[in-house]
């Protein structure tokens, strides 16, 4: 609705002419004022709003506010500051005040013509306020034939009801239509004191070219040439000639936002301000078939380009350029990349993963012709795992569907071999549980029980053969390993298992089954190692472990040497209980008690292990901790199934430890890492967290993790501090974490995909190429920063995703700041919410956290907790919490 005007606005007012008008017409008064207009009219002859100055003059209505033309109608005007001597103003006419108090004046109308005329009241004739119109309605039909409506107006007067636009250039060049009644030929139409051209008239219509003028506000008003009577009480606001700039455009996103690198692409751009005659531009080159339905929507089909992602750009009549970086994705072409499948072997556990690329992931996979083996099976994911039931050559097809159903198919064998009968059963036979003193090879001629006696080695070069064999140990209660190797002064075994001094020089245990007995003593393992002298370069494979009682661990080592070969071995670990007699849940944490493999050489040994293609079934607290620096641990299938914390799949304490192409799943966490120089690639690890973990009741502190990376100090900025072990923790620095996919779920806990913890300034690493998807009914985050002080991470072609929030500052690095870090742009992000500040930097003297995640978002949101005075920037987006 078009402003209506105020008579006498400002303290001043300066009355013009219209101009030149025909012998006998009645004068039409414009007026033009310096302060604003009045808000918008509400409807004729109804309230509309007033100006005020400081006095307290001011009209609040009109009762009624229609009456005769010939005048003499009692009308009471409402309102503040009335005095006697006031008068009283219908349009040009003054009214006779009958009486007047400071809230009300009883007035009788002068006669006007039939129309619309604005009120107004002056004080001592100096000061003058209005904004209120009365309607004058002919007292019988008039003149024009029209009559009488209904409510008694003349339907054939002049009035205008309504301006379009509101205001136009200077420049005399805008068109506006006016509304209204009693429009006919001859009408002239005035923009202050300057006649417009009409352009065309309707009896309710007029289109006419308003007048050039000076910035500011006039009236517009229309004059009826037959009756020389004129309808007021509209403005219209000249602005400068010259036009705005257009509106910037802005890209939000780009659907679908990737396609095949062979073929043109259509897509649909959403953002706004589009504009018809946009071009769109893709790494330099023309989209074609542009169209533009909105202002909103761009639809375009892009030209195929080589592999790659590239900035998608829309370019004005103008030449204004929008862009959105890493917007589309080439892929190259759908095809498999595995070569030959490993054999598989009778009554083994087998997994193997088959691989694609290209394509639009992720993929799909199944078997197009011919079976797998009897006992194994293909995973929609890629995975073929299981154990084959019989010898055997299986010939087939397998077929990979990515999400655009592109298709890929290739032909393979699978061959089942025998279970392989380990070395040939030379050198000494062995039919009890004895000490070997003696450096050679011995076998197992039959299964064999060890009680208070195991296999204690005590030479250098010692093999010892299973031959396929059983040895089930701990029968006695008494804790007493299988096997052993230590030496005499060592006091954690009985005697009868650590004999001899300083010959333990790479020994071989290969080839049969070691089986705990029900009744066995807790914290007995299968397989202990423990500070034996020149204790080195062992290789242990081919074995298959069972254990079940409290605290028992399939392999463990106290200072057990560097160089190790742990291969081929399949662990099932049943134990559910960790805990000794009367200890909290917390010292078994710290102990690692319930590590399926314990490896600890005290973070000193630079002769690294290799510990792969092992299978793990079931651990209460993690698979793998090795800590031997540069260790190898690669290949191994772990199914966890924690009760305890530190419940990663692999534990990496120790610097330049290389952990790859490993299968993590089940109920507990993925890697932890708390070194530097270590590798974290190609690793597919799929867990979750259910509420029950035996130290806190319930969820673990910050639920499951796929991957986390953790200082354990006390120092954002001194990184030689101390850990929760008691050695002095550098920054971390020169590591990597590429190329791995990872799923988390909280089942009925918090799920992270990757979690920076207690991390100090110096910190610097690589990550890169990884898949991150997060889901879970409860909490959730893809990037969770925990305590991240400046660390120099470079991220590259990374996807987030997850059901809650892509990043979270988080509220556990309450020593310094959650997060103070940069992710570089070209990353792929999905959520509901990109980022959450948790942080508690309010009130604690570490000042605002900041994180600064450089993508454009298409919803740029982001969650203030109320302690948080964070500083969080999403692309051009910045939101400062606190405020």
């Amino acid at each position: 609705m078009l402003k209506s005007l105020s008579l006498f606005a400002g303290k001043s007012v300066v009355l013009r002419g219209m101009g030149r008008v025909s012998s006998g017409a009645r004068i039409l008064f414009v007026l033009f004022f310096a302060s604003a207009a009045l808000p918008a009219l509400s409807g004729c002859g109804v309230s509309y709003g007033q100006t005020t100055t400081s006095s307290s003059l001011a009209i609040a209505g009109v009762s009624p506010a229609s009456g005769s033309t010939k005048g003499a109608s009692a009308v009471t005007v409402t309102g503040s500051g009335f005095q006697a001597g006031m008068q009283v103003w219908f349009g040009p006419n003054q009214a006779t005040v009958t009486s007047v108090s400071a809230n009300a004046a009883q007035v009788i109308t002068p006669a006007h013509a039939a129309g619309t005329v604005q009120l107004a009241v002056t004080r001592n004739g100096s000061v003058a306020y209005s904004g209120y119109i009365y309607k004058y309605v002919a007292s019988s039909s008039g003149s024009s034939g029209g009559g009488s409506t209904s409510d008694g107006s003349n339907s054939g007067a002049l009035t205008i009801s309504g301006v379009s636009p509101e205001q136009g250039s200077t420049s005399g060049t805008t068109s506006v239509t006016l509304t209204g009644t009693g429009f006919k030929s001859g009408m002239t139409v005035w923009f202050g004191a300057a006649q417009a051209a009409m352009k065309s008239l309707s009896a309710t219509s007029a289109v006419v070219i308003a007048p050039k003028h000076a910035a500011g506000e006039v009236q517009v008003a229309a004059m009826d040439s037959s009756t020389n009577e004129a309808s007021t009480g509209y403005v219209f606001k000249y602005v400068n000639s010259t036009a705005p700039p257009p509106p910037t455009p802005q890209i939000s996103a780009v659907s679908p936002g990737s396609g095949s690198a062979d073929h043109a692409a259509s897509v649909t751009l959403s953002g706004a301000n589009f504009v018809s005659g946009s071009q769109v531009k893709v790494g330099g080159k023309t989209a074609t078939s542009v169209s533009v339905p909105s202002g909103s929507s761009i639809k375009a089909t892009l030209p195929a380009m080589a592999p790659g992602t590239y900035t998608v750009e829309v370019v004005t009549p103008s030449n204004t350029v929008a862009s959105l970086n890493n917007a589309f994705k080439y892929v190259a072409g759908l095809a498999i990349v595995t070569g030959a499948l490993p054999n598989a072997t009778v009554g083994k556990t087998y997994a193997a993963t088959v691989d694609a690329t290209g394509g639009t992931a992720p993929y799909t996979w199944s078997i197009a012709s011919g079976s797998l083996p009897a006992g194994l099976s293909l995973s929609s994911g890629g995975t073929i795992a299981g154990a084959a039931n019989k010898t055997g050559d299986a010939a087939l097809s397998l077929r990979v569907t990515d999400s655009k159903g592109s298709v890929s198919q290739e032909a393979y064998s699978l061959d089942v071999v025998a279970q392989a009968s380990g070395p040939s059963p030379t050198g000494t036979a062995l039919t009890q549980c004895q000490a070997i003193n003696k450096t050679g090879s011995y076998y197992l001629a039959k299964d064999v029980t060890c009680t208070t006696q195991g296999f204690a080695i005590n030479a250098n070069n010692v093999t010892l053969n299973l031959n396929g064999k059983t040895i089930t140990y701990g029968a006695s209660g008494s804790v007493v390993p299988a096997i052993s190797i230590c030496d005499n002064w060592y006091n954690q075994l009985p005697a009868s298992s650590c004999q001899g001094t300083g010959h333990h020089e790479a020994p071989t245990i290969t080839n049969g089954k070691i089986v705990q007995a029900a009744n066995s003593a807790g914290f007995t393992p299968a397989i202990w190692v423990g500070q034996g002298t020149n204790v080195t370069a062992g290789t242990l494979s081919d074995l298959t472990i069972t254990v079940e009682t409290t605290g028992s661990r399939a392999i463990y080592g106290d200072y057990p040497g560097g160089g190790w070969v742990i291969k081929n071995n399949t662990i099932n670990d049943n134990v559910t209980n960790i805990q000794k007699p009367g200890q909290i849940p917390e010292l078994a944490r710290v102990n690692f008690q319930g590590v399926a493999l314990y490896w600890n050489d005290g973070l000193t040994v630079t002769e690294g292990d290799t510990i792969t293609d092992n299978t793990f079934n079931g651990t209460p607290q993690g698979a793998i901790l090795d800590t031997n620096q540069n260790s190898r641990i690669t290949n191994n299938v772990i199914t966890l199934s924690s009760y305890y914390s530190n419940d990663y799949g692999v534990t990496i304490l120790v610097d330049g430890q290389v952990v790859s192409g490993n299968q993590i799943s089940g109920r507990g966490r993925g890697v932890d890492a708390e070194a530097s120089g270590f590798t974290i690639s190609g690793n597919t690890m799929n867990v979750h967290e259910e509420a029950n973990n035996s130290e806190y009741n319930g969820c673990e502190l910050t639920g499951s993790d796929g991957i986390r990376i953790k200082q354990y100090i006390t120092s954002a900025t001194n990184p030689s501090t101390m850990n929760a072990e008691g050695n002095s923790v550098p920054a971390l620095t020169g590591w990597t974490i590429s190329k791995n996919v990872i799923t988390v779920s909280g089942t009925d806990c918090e799920a992270n995909g990757i979690d920076f913890t207690n991390i100090t300034q110096g910190v610097s690493g690589t990550v890169s190429g990884n898949t991150f998807t997060v889901s879970g009914p409860k909490f959730n985050v893809a990037l969770y920063f925990n305590g991240a002080a400046q660390p120099s991470i470079t991220y590259s072609n990374n996807t987030f995703t997850a059901a809650q929030y892509c990043a979270v500052i988080g509220n556990e690095g309450d020593m310094w700041p959650s997060a103070d870090t940069t992710v570089q742009p070209g990353q792929h992000w999905s959520c509901g919410t990109p980022v959450a500040a948790q942080d508690l930097s309010s009130g604690t003297g570490t000042g605002a956290e900041g994180l600064n995640l450089q993508d454009t978002f298409a919803k740029q949101s982001v969650v203030c907790g109320p302690y948080s005075t964070a500083l969080v920037q999403l692309g051009s987006y910045r939101k400062q919490c606190g405020q």
